[in-house]
């Protein structure tokens, strides 16, 4: 189970380490990476359906999205449609208040998964 640890403008720390990226993704297991770059080099602040796809693939129970810091973020359109007929829960969030309910899930026994933007 992961830990969102802290969250400010640029770095975000999850089980003690600390990443310095704009967006990270939080799998259900535990584990953390960037997000892909192809996927923010020209519209980083557009979050795709394919991308809550690929944390519900990996067995989430639950996506959580972080829109920045600022909420400067988005779901596209198609993403923004999913969230209300997919068969987990979605939530688009300052990124935050994102923390706050990634952890939340996350200590109640969810298998949370969550892309998070954090900057801007």
């Amino acid at each position: 189970m992961a830990r969102i640890v802290n969250l400010s403008f640029g770095i975000i720390a999850v089980n003690g380490s600390r990443y310095r990226v704009r967006d990270v993704v939080i799998y259900p297991d535990g584990s953390v990476r960037r997000r892909p770059f192809s996927r923010w080099m020209f519209n980083h602040h557009t979050i795709q359906k394919a991308e809550l796809d690929d944390l519900i693939a990996a067995g989430a129970e639950a996506v959580v999205v972080g829109i920045g810091t600022s909420s400067a973020a988005k779901l596209s359109e198609e993403a923004r449609a999913f969230t209300t007929s997919a068969s987990v829960e979605i939530t688009a969030l300052s990124s935050q208040d994102a923390v706050e309910k990634f952890n939340q899930l996350a200590e109640s026994g969810r298998r949370v998964g969550a892309l998070i933007h954090i900057t801007c």
